[in-house]
């Protein structure tokens, strides 16, 4: 499943970079479907960060931000054990990514509609997705 979202968000990305004139300077995208809404950030380096909302969410281009420069580089990248060819294994990661995700007005119970939070990088046919 993970990486038929992943290829989805590979082809849409793409497809959308193509039709505009000018490409997101800032990296992100948010690409609606008659269910959900996909916010997308793509970093420098290659990984995308997908969260997934309900469509009445409002813009998440600073929450998913916030996520890649104070969660993913300060717990991921800046770790001396993070090595970027394995699998992503970081149990600091996950609580923070956790604890602000539930901060987020958008975030209900698992009862109701939750925004959902997964990784994947195009630099290798086996994807990290978490």
């Amino acid at each position: 499943r993970r990486r038929l979202v992943y290829g989805a968000i590979y082809s849409l990305t793409d497809l959308v970079q193509q039709m505009s004139s000018s490409k997101p300077s800032d990296g992100c995208l948010a690409i609606k479907t008659n269910a959900v809404t996909m916010h997308v950030f793509q970093s420098l380096s290659g990984f995308r960060f997908i969260l997934t909302t309900d469509n009445k969410t409002e813009d998440m281009k600073q929450h998913i931000r916030h996520i890649y420069a104070n969660i993913w580089v300060e717990c991921v990248v800046k770790s001396p054990l993070y090595n970027p060819n394995k699998p992503l294994d970081s149990p600091l990661f996950v609580k923070q990514l956790n604890a602000f995700v539930e901060t987020l007005p958008c975030f209900t119970s698992p009862l109701g509609t939750t925004s959902s939070m997964s990784m994947a990088t195009g630099a290798s046919s086996t994807s990290p997705s978490r």
